[in-house]
């Protein structure tokens, strides 16, 4: 959660990340963004990064990230 006080935009954003697919070595996690208490135009917004290592002693590696939901 953040609190958001700009010229034309005010109130909270809240973000919640879920995991949707995920593999040994692949793992995707979609975000969607929320406004409380909100003064302005913007809406919520929903999307998905996808990361992949090669094995569990490696960090994780982005690989994509796309405006919308990720495919299941």
């Amino acid at each position: 959660m953040w609190l958001i006080m700009e010229a034309e935009t005010r109130g909270a954003g809240i973000s919640n990340g879920v995991i949707r697919a995920a593999s040994e070595g692949s793992l995707c996690v979609e975000t969607q963004i929320t406004y409380a208490l909100w003064a302005g135009q913007e809406d919520g917004s929903v999307y998905c990064e996808c990361y992949e290592r090669s094995d569990r002693s490696e960090e994780w590696s982005p690989v994509s990230s796309l405006g919308g939901a990720c495919q299941e």
